[in-house]
């Protein structure tokens, strides 16, 4: 997928009222791209374009953690919340397991 087509993706997970700006979206898509690379490759990766084409097998769910991320905004780290008697509880504010077990560490032969 091309960024742009990352983006339409992500746009189309959004209700119309939730709706936000291409620059968001790309700041998150990069925010998530970058989470994403640092657990495929933990230890880094030489060959550049090897790492780009191993990505991109990630693309929906590099979108997925972006739109979480989004949908996180101002509520970062909180795990439970309760209007009436405000109590919220938080965790570590990362991002979910179901989304992170997608992703697989990427292992070769040096």
């Amino acid at each position: 997928m091309t960024d742009s087509e990352k983006i339409t993706y992500m746009d189309s997970l959004f209700a119309e009222e939730d709706k936000v700006s291409t620059e968001v979206l790309s700041s998150f898509l990069a925010m998530a791209e970058e989470i994403a690379r640092e657990k495929v490759f933990s230890f880094g990766c030489a060959d550049e374009r090897k790492a780009e084409s191993i990505l991109h097998r990630y693309d929906r769910t590099i979108c997925r953690i972006a739109v979480f991320l989004i949908n996180k905004r101002g509520a970062e780290g909180e795990k439970a919340h309760m209007e009436s008697t405000a109590e919220r509880t938080y965790e570590n504010g990362d991002i979910p397991d179901s989304l992170m077990k997608k992703l697989i560490p990427y292992c070769g032969v040096l």
